[in-house]
């Protein structure tokens, strides 16, 4: 008669425990189904350091460590680095190269994500994973520029002081003024729809290029100009708004102050260099 009594109080404990969990199980927030908020270093070769959001010292980065929201990394000379994403986007950085990581949410089941990462100085490559899920952001801010892509393979080199190029090797891209300042998750939104084909968009005059572009586009004369007129108050974004679509094996480049050039094509004869043939070897042992 003990043996009973004692196995039907160890039952009904188990029973409340059961209980409760499934109870603190159902309490649990919706946001906890994301499973990307952290990126992989699946290669590294040379040496990075990652100043980790909110901290003031930077340290070395090595292969297997992950990197998260707010994290910035600087690449040294000789160095190159891999990061894949929970997407299975990979995304690599060239030698003396820094970015900051902005956004990293993916939810794989529901295939939607908030990507955002931006480029401070240097030369990326990046081979996205194509999703289908209503929130569907992957954007490259730089200085002057935003690129906003869905899945292809495309570059960007920034530098401060000569603008951004961008070039598109598969799929397409859609390439936007950039705010001025690149706040947290959520802080995109491009002007409009437009095509890199002439007469379509509505843009500002073809500007200098900057390095790795043959030669600079030619510029019409300027009109003549009338005397001042009334000016309004600032507001909140005081650079110029465009928008273009940049195909596959077109470019575009943008100066510093924010202007673009229209989209043109590039040859596979005037890309040819260490970084590009590199990236082109990644990619193809990703797609084995």
């Amino acid at each position: 008669m003990k043996r009973s009594k004692k196995g039907w109080l160890i039952q009904m404990v188990l029973l409340v425990l059961l209980v409760n969990g499934f109870a603190f199980a159902g309490d649990e927030p919706f946001d906890l189904e994301i499973e990307g908020v952290e990126a992989k270093v699946n290669l590294l070769q040379g040496k990075a350091d990652v100043q980790r959001a909110k901290e003031e010292i930077s340290n070395p980065l090595s292969e297997g460590d992950v990197v998260s929201h707010g994290d910035t990394v600087k690449t040294h000379s000789g160095s190159r680095i891999e990061l894949l994403l929970a997407d299975g986007s990979f995304t690599r950085f060239d030698e003396e190269t820094s970015f900051r990581i902005q956004s990293l949410e993916v939810d794989t089941k529901a295939e939607e994500r908030d990507i955002k990462l931006k480029l401070l100085a240097g030369k990326t490559w990046a081979k996205v994973k194509s999703f289908t899920g209503a929130k569907n952001n992957f954007e490259m801010y730089t200085a002057s520029a935003v690129a906003g892509i869905r899945g292809t393979t495309y570059r960007i080199n920034e530098d401060p002081s000569q603008g951004t190029l961008v070039r598109v090797y598969e799929g397409e891209i859609k390439v936007w003024s950039a705010p001025r300042e690149v706040g947290g998750p959520g802080q995109v939104g491009a002007p409009g729809i437009a095509s890199g084909a002439p007469g379509q968009v509505a843009a500002p005059k073809p500007a200098g290029a900057p390095r790795e572009v043959a030669g600079p586009e030619s510029v019409s004369k300027p009109g003549t100009v009338g005397g001042p007129g009334a000016v309004a108050g600032p507001g909140e974004v005081s650079m110029m708004e465009w928008v273009y679509l940049v195909r596959a094996m077109q470019q575009i480049t943008i100066t510093p102050d924010g202007r673009p050039t229209r989209p043109r094509t590039f040859t596979e004869a005037e890309d040819k260099n260490d970084w590009v043939l590199w990236n082109q070897e990644r990619d193809r042992l990703a797609d084995r």
